[in-house]
């Protein structure tokens, strides 16, 4: 006999199995279009953002957010703070979304990871309206085992954007 909490795990793993099928593996707003939007690019601020859910489950901001700053100042670019930042071309700020849930049978954290390059645009309709916009994204969904899986794909997210820098910033 089938109990009410056997539908539920059921019903969950169902909904996650669907979610999963149905996000892509990397998709993302990175084209030549939007690339062109990092040119002449020398600094950025980093944000960086989980989720409640992942945090309470032992992946930390601070560390992610000291290791993308490490990633990106190796890479050669300038991490700029608030008021370098608010005095930059553009305020460039460089963001890290990272949200998700764990199953608990099987054990299994679903995730997606979103990278924005967030800049001033001016609206060509109106050029007195300068707003803030992502003007470059890329998004990693999936699932995993680990949190350290989370963490590394989150490296491999970086390593996109830095090759769409690189593309239009040539050393």
């Amino acid at each position: 006999m089938v109990n009410k909490k056997q539908i539920f795990i059921f019903a969950c793993l169902g909904f996650g199995l669907f979610w999963v099928l149905s996000q892509a593996i990397s998709s993302a707003d990175d084209n030549p279009y939007t690339r062109v939007s990092l040119k002449g690019i020398n600094g950025v601020q980093v944000k960086i953002s989980i989720s409640r859910t992942l945090e309470q489950l032992g992946l930390k901001k601070e560390d992610m957010q000291l290791e993308v700053e490490s990633i990106l100042k190796t890479a050669g670019i300038k991490l700029l703070n608030e008021t370098e930042r608010t005095n930059a071309p553009g305020r460039p700020l460089f963001e890290v979304r990272i949200t998700g849930s764990k199953l608990s049978k099987p054990s299994i954290y679903l995730y997606d990871i979103n990278f924005f390059v967030f800049q001033d645009v001016i609206l060509k309709r109106e050029p007195s309206a300068i707003l803030s916009a992502a003007t470059w994204s890329k998004k990693i969904s999936g699932n995993s085992g680990s949190l350290e899986d989370i963490a590394g794909l989150t490296k491999t997210g970086i390593e996109m954007f830095l090759r769409s820098y690189g593309s239009v910033n040539p050393k």
